[in-house]
């Protein structure tokens, strides 16, 4: 086998692949910061933190990232609104 055969053989190509028509990916949303939430609610940091605790009958919706609780914008308008979240 000479020196260019070899050099064919381990080389690899790679094929970039689109994801089928039909899968939906979700739309990006951006994670606001509890200063943010307690901005929209108009209420101050404490309450904000305050609403998200488990122990209420309707907790403000929120995700933990790492120890810090981020917020969705349109889950904070729905909770506002009385819908399920």
């Amino acid at each position: 086998m000479n020196l260019q055969n070899k050099k064919n053989t381990t080389e690899k190509t790679l094929a970039v692949v689109a994801p089928p028509a039909a899968v939906e990916t979700p739309e990006y949303e951006e994670l606001l910061e509890i200063e943010q939430a307690a901005a929209i609610l108009k209420i101050g940091i404490a309450a904000t933190a305050e609403l998200t605790r488990r122990r209420r009958a309707r907790p403000l919706p929120m995700h933990k990232v790492g120890n810090k609780r981020r917020f969705r914008r349109s889950e904070i308008e729905r909770w506002v609104n009385g819908e399920d979240v």
